[in-house]
């Protein structure tokens, strides 16, 4: 249902008696949820593309009207505005960085002083909430030049794989070292493409398909015993393979997983990513900003 321009409308059949397509709206929404159910990198062009129209349907005070027509007269929208705002920062896109900025200003210019903000027909509650989430939606401790999908990716996937592994249920393991994995993976190709370390993540025979967990990790060594007087040791290399081994079991064999082996994957990884993070992150980037638990999962024991 996407347009050709980027946008989301309202169908005709569906709009309300004033008439409005809702476009700004509709596309903040359906913008985020591409971005949180679908995958970045399989629908990076639309994603793209919605981010884009939503800078350009921004007005001068930085703001948006419901319809998201910047060069007219519309009255400015609070909760579009917030949503936005919260979709052009989940896009990623780093032409939008200003548009954000000066949809902060607004935003905090419309502020109470009594501290809520006011969208009628809404109580003002619920207008403060979906404002304040969106001002909240912010890497502030990312460098805009260093988020990427893949980080983005990893942001998602490290710290739901935890509370399924630290879960109790069995089922919760088996996805739990699914995501872990891929959570991983994941943050290894973000490294990888960022300028500090410009190491290839895609498969040199086999085109559009990327190196996979296991070829990264040896990339990886070898990187690293250039730079370092280990020579082909990487710390935590042989326990990142058994986690590829766990998740290949529960995809190929549907294997079970055990509590023990949940605890040791998840403990394994944090160990591999703390260890090597001054190495595998770029400058500015902390683990905290990708993996808030990751510490406290590694625990290493005295």
């Amino acid at each position: 249902m996407q347009e050709r321009d980027g946008a989301w409308r309202l169908p005709a059949r569906d709009r309300r008696s004033d008439q409005q397509d809702h476009a700004a709206e509709a596309t903040a929404l359906c913008l985020v949820g591409l971005v949180r159910f679908q995958g970045r990198s399989r629908y990076g062009e639309q994603i793209e593309k919605a981010a884009v129209w939503l800078c350009n349907a921004q007005r001068n005070d930085g703001a948006w009207s419901v319809d998201g027509r910047a060069d007219y007269e519309d009255e400015p929208n609070l909760l579009t505005t917030a949503k936005a705002r919260h979709a052009l920062v989940a896009s990623g896109l780093q032409d939008a960085r200003g548009h954000i900025v000066r949809a902060n200003a607004f935003l905090l210019s419309e502020q109470h002083p009594i501290g809520w903000w006011v969208q009628k027909p809404w109580w003002p509650n619920f207008v403060t909430t979906i404002v304040l989430e969106s001002l909240a939606t912010e890497w502030s401790d990312i460098p805009p030049n260093l988020i990427n999908q893949y980080l983005r990716a990893a942001r998602e996937l490290l710290p739901r794989s935890q509370k399924l592994l630290e879960s109790s249920e069995p089922s919760d393991w088996r996805l739990g070292i699914i995501a872990l994995y891929h959570g991983v993976e994941a943050l290894m190709y973000g490294c990888f493409i960022n300028p500090h370390l410009q190491l290839s993540i895609w498969h040199p025979k086999q085109s559009g398909q990327t190196i996979g967990l296991r070829e990264a990790i040896t990339t990886f060594r070898e990187r690293h015993s250039v730079s370092n007087s280990t020579g082909q040791v990487l710390k935590y290399e042989q326990q990142l393979r058994t986690v590829a081994s766990l998740r290949d079991g529960v995809i190929h064999r549907s294997d079970e997983v055990s509590k023990i082996a949940a605890t040791e994957a998840l403990r394994d990884v944090a160990a591999f990513i703390c260890t090597h993070a001054d190495e595998l992150l770029s400058p500015g980037v902390s683990i905290e900003s990708i993996w808030p638990d990751a510490p406290r999962a590694f625990a290493p024991s005295k």
